[in-house]
């Protein structure tokens, strides 16, 4: 996984190319296209731990399809229908490696609400894109959208931003999206006894505010 905490994360790499775009050359401003289909696929980073399979690293993809409509030369109402899971995932099994636990050990037991674990999900979203600017060609936008992952029970909202190129009726877009989630799991503290049953000694509700990043390859197609 990307650690995007660090200086090289999504949004510094979009304010980057937003700082570049906007020394270059501008022309004049164009309506955007009334109606838009488009496609979009890559990586997901920061995926929800709570999702994968415990024991497993994978590399998250996700996909998406949506449909724009042009509200204003530079706002455009967006809908679309997402597809997240794993690419490739490799598991391993080391419990026969560990020590067995001696008696009076702490140990931790984590329950998540049964739609949580599960790598793949579907979700769907209607937001805005602005596109304020534009440089020949390219066109920097701001995405901002809700939705909901279905299978998870999850509501949230995205917002990202990325550049656009034109060409003809064709546009070629790359773009970050940060996905917020939230919800609740149980933490339980247990004491292991070797001659009985274990002993629970906490038992917490904590909170999981997971933002995964959509960094996405994109291609639309103006419709009329």
């Amino acid at each position: 996984m990307l650690d995007l905490s660090s200086s090289s994360s999504p949004t510094s790499v979009l304010l980057g190319c937003f700082v570049v775009v906007m020394l270059l050359p501008g022309s004049t401003l164009r309506a955007q296209a009334r109606n838009t289909i488009g496609f979009g696929f890559g990586p997901v980073t920061s995926y929800p731990s709570d999702f994968g399979g415990s024991g497993c690293d994978a590399t998250y993809v996700a996909a998406n399809v949506g449909i724009g409509h042009a509200i204003s030369r530079t706002v455009a109402i967006e809908g679309n229908v997402a597809w997240t899971g794993s690419a490739s995932t490799s598991c391993y099994a080391d419990a026969l490696s560990r020590p067995a636990p001696e008696d009076g050990d702490l140990y931790h037991r984590t329950e998540t609400p049964e739609a949580i674990p599960g790598e793949t999900f579907w979700a769907t979203g209607l937001g805005a894109v602005v596109t304020p600017w534009e440089f020949g060609n390219v066109v920097p936008l701001v995405r901002v959208s809700g939705g909901r992952l279905w299978s998870k029970g999850l509501w949230t909202w995205t917002w990202g931003g990325g550049v656009r190129y034109a060409f003809g009726r064709q546009r070629i877009t790359l773009s970050a999206d940060r996905w917020h989630l939230g919800y609740e799991i149980s933490d339980e503290t247990w004491v292991y006894r070797e001659g009985g049953p274990d002993e629970l000694q906490v038992r917490q509700t904590l909170e999981r505010r997971p933002r995964p990043w959509f960094l996405r390859v994109g291609w639309e197609v103006a419709v009329r």
